[in-house]
Parts: structure tokens; sequence; C-alpha cells
């Protein structure tokens, strides 16, 4: 192992951290190519690194960019969901926060522990 590199981090930490850090990064890069070309290349060595299943590595990411897109003002498609709709961004959000929130702790919760598993 490099120095400088984590060493002996327990999965479920990571797990939680890379979902918490795939959040993020959604939100900035709405764009799901671009934000895999951007932190694929680091998080996926990380994880198996730190001998980690890169598969969940996958999944968090593939739950954290379609957790953020479900209320994005970034996401083009949502925006003329609701233009079409006639319904106000704000009206939705406030709607929808409850929902993605707990769908945001059940996702996290299932990746945690298939990061351990795993």
């Amino acid at each position: 192992m490099r120095a400088g590199a984590p060493a002996n981090v327990p999965a479920a930490i990571f797990s939680v951290g890379s979902t918490a850090l795939y959040l993020l990064l959604s939100f900035v890069i709405p764009s799901s190519s671009g934000m895999a070309t951007v932190s694929m290349p680091i998080m996926g060595p990380l994880a198996i690194q730190l001998g980690l299943a890169p598969e969940v590595m996958i999944l968090i990411y593939v739950v954290a960019h379609g957790l953020i897109l479900l209320f994005t003002p970034t996401f083009g498609v949502l925006l003329a969901g609701l233009a079409i709709s006639k319904i106000e961004y704000t009206t939705f959000v406030k709607f929808i926060m409850p929902y993605v929130v707990g769908l945001g702790v059940v996702l996290t919760a299932f990746l945690t522990v298939a990061m351990v598993v795993l």
C-alpha cells in the first residue's frame, strides 16, 4: 500500500462516506457519464485497494446519482416535466423531499450492508 492511502477503513464507514461524496458530486455534475469519468478512476481502485467490493462501489454511484436526479434543478427532464405539468419547482421539492430523504436512508443502509457482506 502506498503512503497516504487510507488503510483499515471499515466497510460501513467507507460505504456511507462514498454515498455522501457521490450525493455531492451528483448535484454538481448532473451528467452520469461525466461523473463516472471523473470519479470512478479514483473510487473504484480505492475500494479494491481496501479489499471492498467494486460492484457495490458502482451501486453506490448509481443509487446516489439517481437519488439526486429526483429533485435537482440541473436535470432538464425534471424541469421540463414540471413545466408541462404546470407545477412550480418549490412546490415539487416540498412534496418530494420527505420521500427522497427516506429513500436515501433506506438505500444507504442497504448499500452499507452490501459493502460489509460482499
